[in-house]
């Protein structure tokens, strides 16, 4: 049985999101957490198939450092060079 509570603490690890080029999961794999680093908006986004996941790219008023936004994502866009987010692998 899969411990569920390691990936809620980003133990199964995570990807750097930096900048505006598109940033994918591991192999078959997604983020379930996306982390902010620097204040972003988010310009484009691949959802898990048969995941039903809050259109990020919608908030154009974007994400403040330090907020984290969950769903289960296989690739993120940011929309500015200097923009930057951890993505945090799910089970």
């Amino acid at each position: 049985m899969k411990d569920f509570a390691l990936a809620g603490y980003g133990q199964k690890g995570g990807r750097s999101i930096v900048g505006t080029t598109s940033v994918t999961a591991n192999a078959n794999g997604f983020f379930y957490a996306l982390q902010f680093i620097t204040s972003a908006i988010v310009t484009g986004q691949v959802n898990l198939a048969g995941s039903d996941n809050p259109g990020l790219a919608a908030i154009t008023s974007g994400f403040t450092a330090g907020t984290v936004v969950y769903g289960k994502y296989t690739s993120i866009k940011l929309g500015t060079a200097d923009s930057a987010a951890i993505g945090y692998f799910g089970i």
